[in-house]
């Protein structure tokens, strides 16, 4: 065992928890407050010597200045071997903790909701709370330091050198010391006026767009009025090469969207509404679900994929003719943070949906996070995407709460990626409950669940699960039903 080879931050580690105890706190705390990587193998060697001392009968006193006489480079005491009272040679523990770092240093960045937590360890000197600043390249813009500290190490190891000996260059290893520095801060978010920020952002993105016209394109109708009905079209994801799967990505998409405008067009309608019904990115953060990252494009996240997705569904309303009403509902991917359980509103498209809004202002807009439910020429709208718990009711029952009592009530929703025939649970006496297919469609209502846009990644093959993009295209047969036309891209 090499007596060079020790790290002060686990002498430290070791003398905190030594005098301390852990007192209730947990192994990666500790560690990260020492510039430990947790669950590394200088973390797990740092849990076993705790774990010798707690065997070894010794005082606090004695297990510390035992460590330092065999591991400590500031030591001159070599002494016998010595051991613990399990037996185990001092010698033997496994005490190989150095870590030299390069100039560059290695920096870690975690951030939570709250707060975010910066590590470091360089060669270069950190001597105060402007160099670890410096070093770390946190923007102080967003964040404030709320705690730190720094410390330094000398690790003396052998560098390999090439030296003229009796007239030939040979290569020797020359004992150098090296110091090292490390530094943790503790960061709060600056809080920030919500609205400015807010306003902010759009203004930014407005000014990112104004290449799309305001208005879109009026021409003479040959039939009455329209509704274009689009779900899941996840903007930002990049998918290839799998099995069943065809090809997506943003130029792909945008060619979907050109040929759906020019079918609605071709339809001549004098009117056109277009129910938009929620996933309009596949991520913001990156993070709404397990590994949703690998199926993003490159740097289609944030604030970059809502400009993308205002300028293309900004181009595309543009191409359709008499357009005259948007109806914007949120899902599951249009939140603004990973965190479901605390953000489920869809901040995303709202966002989506004033920008477009504010662009054309001809245009009506209406939008709603989980359900909007418009009367368009005779026919009630109810309009949601599907991942909510109201959307698993009984068809009829979500009718009788949130549809028409006095016109036809289709109900449309997305989500699934798949035109899909609805079935309930129904509890029945003395048996196990079952599933059955319910009726989605009586004389005053009918339930649609619309195709995507999107039609899958790895993950959802990997479960088998295929199926067909396209869009859904109504409109008032005349008699108060609706006539539906299924059309695939």
């Amino acid at each position: 065992m090499d007596d060079n080879k020790f790290k002060s931050g686990v002498s430290e580690y070791l003398n905190d928890m030594l005098v301390n105890g852990r007192n209730g706190r947990t192994f990666p705390a500790l560690e990260l407050q020492y510039g430990i990587e947790p669950y590394d193998i200088v973390g797990q060697r740092a849990r076993k010597l705790w774990k010798y001392y707690q065997r070894s009968g010794k005082s606090v006193g004695e297990y510390i200045a035992q460590l330092r006489r065999r591991v400590d480079p500031r030591s001159h005491t070599t002494g016998s071997v010595e051991t613990s009272r399990s037996g185990a040679s001092i010698n033997s523990l496994p005490l190989d903790l150095n870590i030299v770092t390069p100039a560059n240093g290695q920096r870690e960045f975690n951030v939570s909701d709250t707060e975010a937590m910066f590590k470091g360890k360089t060669t270069k000197s950190i001597q105060s709370l402007e160099d670890a600043l410096e070093f770390s390249k946190v923007d102080l813009n967003v964040w404030r330091v709320e705690s730190h500290g720094f410390n330094s190490w000398d690790v003396t190891m052998k560098i390999e050198e090439v030296r003229n000996i009796d007239g030939i260059d040979t290569k020797v290893l020359v004992p150098t010391t090296i110091t090292n520095y490390g530094c943790w801060i503790k960061f709060k978010p600056i809080e920030k006026n919500p609205e400015v920020e807010y306003q902010k952002l759009i203004d930014d993105i407005l000014i990112s767009i104004e290449s799309f016209r305001a208005n879109p394109v009026n021409r003479n109708p040959t039939r009455g009025v329209g509704v274009l009905n689009l779900a899941d079209f996840h903007i930002g994801a990049d998918v290839s090469d799998l099995i069943l799967t065809p090809d997506f990505n943003t130029d792909i998409l945008v060619g979907y969207l050109d040929r759906i405008a020019t079918v609605i067009n071709s339809y001549g309608y004098s009117q056109v509404h277009v129910n938009m019904l929620g996933d309009y990115f596949e991520s913001i953060s990156g993070l709404n679900h397990l590994n949703t990252f690998k199926s993003l494009g490159k740097g289609m996240y944030g604030a970059k994929v809502i400009i993308l997705a205002a300028t293309m569904i900004g181009d595309f309303l543009n191409k359709i003719n008499n357009l005259a009403e948007v109806n914007v509902i949120s899902g599951n991917h249009d939140r603004l943070t990973p965190q479901a359980d605390i953000d489920n509103e869809g901040g995303a498209a709202e966002l989506l949906s004033h920008i477009l809004s504010l662009k054309m202002q001809s245009i009506k807009f209406n939008y709603h996070t989980y359900c909007l439910r418009p009367v368009i020429d005779g026919i009630c709208y109810l309009l949601t995407h599907g991942h909510f718990k109201m959307d698993k009711k009984d068809t009829g029952k979500l009718v009788n709460l949130f549809g028409s009592t006095n016109v036809f009530t289709l109900w449309l929703s997305g989500h699934i990626h798949s035109r899909h025939t609805h079935k309930t649970k129904v509890n029945r006496p003395l048996m196990f409950n079952t599933y059955v297919a319910v009726s989605d469609d009586e004389a005053n209502y009918r339930k649609i669940v619309l195709p995507a846009l999107f039609t899958g990644n790895f993950y959802s093959e990997t479960l088998g699960y295929t199926s067909t993009g396209g869009f859904v295209i109504t409109e008032n047969n005349g008699n108060g039903k609706p006539n539906v036309y299924d059309h695939s891209i």
